[in-house]
């Protein structure tokens, strides 16, 4: 049946284009594809597909606009599968089946750690806007009045959310380490945040 399915696409030509509508998923067997999407008047590489990888699959289950383009690089051969094509490809070939979950898994994996960086990244922005306003609105002034304080432990114990006491010093040591705040010490050795006012 593979062979049925097969495309010939010559090297610098597209296989589909961004906005063309797509209604299967495509199997590289040889030579590689550049996904391409546009940004604005730029385009961003979103990945190279390698033989034996799949690509345009969301079309495929749900017939739609083509989010990207894909460009041959080199010349390429490819399976062009259709929706009757994908489920005859289920029922008749394990190693098929195998393959493309074995795609999905990967990509889930790859969504989740997306997932996971955003979200650290979020926290990560949502810690230093609370710092600022503990700065602006809770903080002290020291002994010369040239600084407002906040007290660093304090401030990492009554900010943990998603981020460990570690992750959170960090932060703070970059924010530090720009010269947006400073670190300072008093006599006691108690370390406090500071902006210079």
């Amino acid at each position: 049946m593979f062979k049925q399915l097969e495309i010939n696409i010559s090297n610098g030509e597209y296989v589909f284009r961004e906005g063309d509508l797509g209604d299967s998923l495509f199997m590289l067997q040889s030579g590689k594809v550049k996904l391409i999407q546009k940004s604005g008047s730029n385009k961003k590489l979103l990945r190279v597909v390698e033989p034996n990888d799949f690509f345009g699959e969301m079309a495929l289950h749900n017939p739609q606009d083509r989010k990207f383009s894909a460009l041959a690089v080199g010349n390429c051969t490819l399976l062009k599968i259709d929706k009757n094509s994908f489920i005859k490809l289920i029922k008749d070939d394990v190693d098929f089946i195998f393959n493309y979950t074995s795609y999905l898994v990967g990509y889930l994996q790859g969504a989740n750690c997306k997932i996971d960086h955003l979200d650290k990244k979020y926290e990560e922005q949502k810690i230093y806007s609370t710092l600022m306003k503990e700065l602006l609105l809770k903080g002290r002034k020291d002994k010369s009045r040239k600084w407002t304080l906040v007290n660093l432990n304090d401030f990492i114990t009554d900010n943990i959310g998603n981020l460990n006491r570690k992750e959170i010093a960090s932060l703070i040591d970059k924010i530090s380490q720009a010269g947006i705040v400073q670190i300072k010490t008093d006599i006691m050795k108690v370390l406090w945040i500071g902006v210079r006012r």
